[in-house]
C-alpha cells in the first residue's frame, strides 16, 4: 500500500477528446470548465485536477443539436477519454481510466431515456447515485487507496429539447481537499446578487487594466498551485492571461455597454456575469493584428465576503 503524504503529491488527471456537428458543455461539480458551439470538429485536452475534490465528483456532458429543438445531425459524435497519471510512478506516464463514445440514435424520442452504445473499457455501465448534497458527501476511501481508481459512467439521458446529458463519478480520497465552495452561501438567499457581482466585475476589469488584479486572485492562485504543485512562474503561466495582459498587440477589451447576465452553478453556490449578446464572459482580451480572443472566466463565491474563487 501506498500512501500519499502531501497535497502536492498527488496524482494528475486529464479530459481529452473531440466533438463534431453538435454543441458541448463539459461540467465539474456543476460547474462549466469547457463549452464548444460552433459544431465543428473540435479537439480539446483539458487537466482538471482544479475541478476535482474530496469524495464523489460528478463529471457531466451536455451535448446539444446545433438547432434548439431540433434533433441531432446524424455525423454528430463524442468521443471522451479520462486519463490519469498516478503520483508514484517516476516515468510520469498518462494511464486510461476509461473511454466514452457517443452517437445519436436514429429516431430519438424525447421521452427514451435509455442507455446509448457506450465504449466503456472497463467501466461499469451502470448509472451513478443521485447527486450527493453537502452533507452526504463523505471520504469514499482512504489514504494509499488513490491509485484504485473507478470512473463510473450513468446512462445518456435525452432531454425533452433533444439535448443529452451524460453524468458520470469519480470517487477520490484524501488527500484531495473538500469541495471549497460549498461552505459559500446559497446565491439564491442573498439579496440583489446580480447587482453585487455586476459592481466585483468591474472592480475586476479595473483592476486588469490598471495591472494591480494580483490580490484579487490570490484564492485562484492559491488554489491552482494546490492542485499541481506549481512555483510562481508556472501559476501564472497556468492562469493564462497575465502573459497576454504584458504581449505586445493584446488588449482589454471595454466592458459591454448593456447589462451582463447572472449565471449560477455550484449547486447554486457559485456566480459569474455572461453577455447576453455573445454568450461570454465580459471579461476579454483581444488581438486585432491575429484576430484573436480570449475570454478570462470569473466565478465568485460568497462567505460573508465576496470572493473569486475560478
Amino acid at each position: 500500500m501506498q500512501f500519499l503524504l502531501h497535497p502536492s503529491d498527488r496524482p494528475v488527471f486529464r479530459l481529452s477528446g473531440v466533438v463534431s456537428q453538435c454543441r458541448l458543455e463539459l461540467r465539474i461539480h456543476d460547474v462549466p470548465i469547457h463549452q464548444d458551439t460552433s459544431g465543428k470538429t473540435h479537439h480539446f485536452d483539458l487537466a482538471i485536477n482544479e475541478w476535482l475534490f474530496q469524495g464523489g465528483n460528478v463529471i457531466e456532458v451536455r451535448l446539444a443539436p446545433l438547432q434548439a429543438s431540433h434533433e441531432f445531425a446524424p455525423s454528430a459524435f463524442l468521443e471522451m477519454t479520462l486519463h490519469h497519471k498516478s503520483a508514484h510512478d517516476e516515468a510520469g506516464k498518462l494511464s486510461t481510466l476509461g473511454n466514452l463514445t457517443w452517437r445519436p440514435q436514429p429516431s430519438a424520442r424525447a421521452q427514451d431515456t435509455r442507455s446509448q452504445a457506450l465504449d466503456t473499457d472497463t467501466l461499469r455501465s451502470t448509472p451513478p447515485p443521485p447527486p450527493q448534497t453537502p452533507e452526504e458527501t463523505a471520504l469514499l476511501a482512504l489514504p494509499g487507496q488513490a491509485d484504485d481508481l473507478r470512473w463510473t459512467l450513468g446512462a445518456p439521458v435525452l432531454q425533452p429539447d433533444h439535448s443529452v446529458h451524460l453524468l458520470s463519478r469519480l470517487p477520490l480520497p484524501p488527500p484531495w481537499p473538500a469541495c471549497p465552495w460549498l461552505r459559500g452561501a446559497l446565491l439564491t438567499d442573498l439579496e440583489e446578487p446580480a447587482q453585487t457581482i455586476g459592481i466585483c466585475l468591474r472592480t475586476l476589469h479595473a483592476a486588469l487594466r490598471a495591472d494591480a488584479w494580483q490580490p484579487l486572485l490570490e484564492t485562484r492562485r492559491a488554489a491552482i498551485q494546490a492542485a499541481y504543485g506549481l512555483g510562481e512562474p508556472e501559476t501564472d503561466e497556468a492562469l493564462g492571461f497575465p502573459s497576454l495582459l504584458h504581449s505586445p498587440g493584446w488588449q482589454l477589451v471595454a466592458l459591454p455597454a448593456g447589462l451582463p447576465r447572472l449565471e449560477i452553478a455550484g449547486k447554486g453556490r457559485l456566480a459569474r456575469m455572461i453577455d447576453p449578446a455573445t454568450g461570454l464572459s465580459p471579461l476579454l482580451l483581444r488581438n486585432p493584428t491575429l484576430g484573436l480572443l480570449a475570454e478570462i472566466q470569473a466565478w465568485w463565491m460568497f462567505t460573508g465576503k465576496w470572493i473569486l474563487v475560478r
